[in-house]
């Protein structure tokens, strides 16, 4: 028999020998608890012999079954802040490790900078589960373990989407953290980020945050989302969530049924095309588009939205039509926008229930109704935006919120915004205006100043 045999044997000895005792001194009722916990942690069980100074953590495998280094996390956290590695990182000062496991006798070193008390955990990465932890200090090499009664640590766990556009944003759900001493109590719930973004907390149910994406990026990112759970004996447990930020500038948009590049019905709200979303066509688009549940999204990569062809029909709020056999016409729920839109000898209408998100596009009319923009109930986004309406056309916002032209070049016969309630907000700074931008109602609040024309009410 070799030593990891001899070694396995042990530890079931000394497990059963720990369930007799249990079952002698507690009673039947929790020895039926410890097999079941037993049962659904076997593969947890492996023992470590961990050396802490101040500068480095030295782990060697004691005993126990082995684990593929590519499939193990090693993190160290105190109050300061936290630190990961993977097994398998060559910046890791490694014996016996050549072959790809860590098993008995091996051993590995990470660098640190942490003082005082540590709070060392081992991870399958494959499994989440935790196989090995231990509180060690810098300053004494006693490891610290929880007392009689103070319960096992609880369980963090996070359920989110993985992937998120700029300027999206993405909920987290941490309500399935757990405590599995039978309190099942988590007292307290604490979020952060490693990245760019923010995490904003839901202060009535502090299991659930939000992650905002920033609005705008160069290249893809990623962020991680960290989630600390306390449960009721002041034991606590770390999960940690990668996200990626996806650049919609330079994201390649899905393809329809012909190969082309599409828009799709964002139904996660991630603005990420994900497996299963519908996917709408630029034909679709350029025919006429309306759903009304629809959460559109176009990346740049679908082109330029130019009908050629007789238009689809009707949208609400499409600012009295003008029916041109070239007009845009698109009503859905909500619009997200990187292409252009183009309608010649006819007008330009998108119209949402919810936000309008047109930023850094073009638009151009040259029909007698020109461009019309409505948010029946919401906010419209046109920041960096070109907008020309020629013929004698308008252009026309109608909001029931803030409007926002930042940066944004305006040429057409008139110019009108109604933002509808007092409480919004028409942002116009560095906007260049061929005129005066009328806005109703009268109270708005007016962001900014116009390099070129005039706003007034």
């Amino acid at each position: 028999m070799d030593d990891r045999a001899a070694t396995e044997t042990l530890g079931m000895v000394l497990l059963l020998a720990l369930v007799i005792l249990l079952a002698t001194t507690i009673g039947l009722g929790l020895l039926a608890q410890t097999s079941a916990i037993e049962e659904g942690t076997e593969r947890s069980y492996v023992n470590i012999d961990p050396t802490l100074n101040t500068s480095a953590l030295t782990l060697t495998h004691a005993g126990g079954p082995s684990f593929q280094t590519s499939g193990l996390t090693l993190v160290l956290q105190n109050e300061v802040g936290r630190e990961e590695f993977e097994l398998d990182d060559p910046s890791l000062t490694e014996s016996g490790l050549d072959d790809g496991s860590f098993e008995t006798g091996d051993s590995v070193t990470a660098s640190h900078s942490f003082r005082g008390y540590v709070d060392i955990s081992l991870y399958s990465s494959e499994t989440n589960e935790r196989l090995y932890r231990a509180v060690l200090s810098t300053d004494q090499s006693d490891i610290s373990t929880p007392s009689a009664g103070s319960g096992s640590p609880p369980t963090a766990r996070i359920v989110a989407l993985d992937s998120v556009a700029e300027g999206f944003s993405i909920s987290f759900d941490g309500s399935q953290s757990s405590d599995p001493d039978g309190n099942e109590t988590i007292s307290s719930y604490s979020w952060g980020i490693s990245g760019n973004g923010s995490v904003i907390v839901n202060g009535s149910d502090p299991a659930n945050a939000t992650y905002q994406a920033p609005t705008d990026i160069d290249g893809d990112e990623n962020v991680t989302v960290q989630l600390t759970v306390t449960d009721d004996d002041g034991n606590t447990d770390t999960e940690t969530f990668e996200v990626t930020i996806v650049d919609t500038d330079t994201a390649e948009a899905p393809e329809d049924a012909d190969g082309d590049g599409s828009a799709f019905n964002d139904t996660n709200g991630n603005g990420v095309y994900d497996e299963g979303e519908d996917i709408v066509s630029k034909d679709d688009l350029e025919d006429g588009y309306n759903d009304p549940h629809a959460e559109l999204v176009i990346y740049p990569s679908v082109g330029e939205i130019k009908p050629t062809g007789n238009s689809g029909g009707g949208g609400l709020g499409n600012g009295g039509g003008g029916g041109g056999v070239n007009q845009v016409d698109i009503t859905v729920k909500t619009i997200t926008a990187g292409s252009d839109f183009t309608a010649n000898g006819a007008n330009v209408s998108l119209t949402a229930t919810g936000d309008i998100r047109i930023d850094d596009t073009n638009l151009s009319s040259t029909g007698n109704n020109g461009i019309t923009i409505t948010s029946m109930n919401g906010r419209i986004f046109t920041n960096r935006t070109t907008m020309t309406a020629n013929g004698g056309g308008d252009i026309q916002f109608n909001s029931n919120g803030d409007i926002y032209l930042e940066s944004a070049d305006l040429d057409a016969g008139s110019y009108n915004a109604d933002l509808t309630v007092t409480t919004a907000t028409l942002y116009v700074d560095q906007a260049s205006i061929d005129g005066t931008l009328f806005y109703d109602p009268n109270g708005i609040t007016v962001n900014g100043s116009t390099s070129q024309g005039s706003v007034s009410q």
